[in-house]
């Protein structure tokens, strides 16, 4: 009975002062941007704009190639025993369009590490990417 009362305390005293709590923890940051052709600068319409972790949240660039990717977010229960650090929102974006170089953009928090297959810049939150033409696709 004893040995159950200390277990009922610790868990009440682990819940109020060590810090289960749900919490929303920011995955993915929100961007913004505008896509277009490398080779003319025009803007690119209709381009898929996603994290590859999330591909069910994929936006579309309008006429003008302007996109905006909202963050994602996941919740948690956390138990916090003393500080707790997570990493800033990161991912690898995906910009694919047909008969052009599907291009890869390793983001961290809110700036790039490293673009594949694509010209690249960011901004804050805005984003601009140029696509290359596919050769023999």
């Amino acid at each position: 009975m004893r040995a159950c009362a200390v277990i009922l305390f610790c868990v009440c005293f682990t819940g109020i002062f060590g810090g289960c709590i749900p919490s929303k923890y920011t995955v993915t940051p929100q961007i913004q941007g505008k896509v277009v052709e490398a080779e003319s600068g025009r803007p690119l319409e209709s381009v898929k704009i996603y994290f590859n972790e999330f591909p069910n949240k994929r936006v579309l660039s309008d006429k003008a190639g302007n996109f905006q990717l909202p963050k994602v977010q996941k919740t948690y229960v956390l138990l916090i025993f003393g500080p707790v650090d997570f990493a800033p929102p990161h991912g690898i974006l995906v910009v694919d369009v047909d008969k052009y170089e599907t291009c890869e953009v390793r983001v961290e928090g809110h700036s790039i590490d490293e673009a594949k297959g694509c010209k690249a810049s960011l901004s804050g939150e805005s984003l601009h990417v140029e696509l290359n033409k596919c050769r023999g696709c």
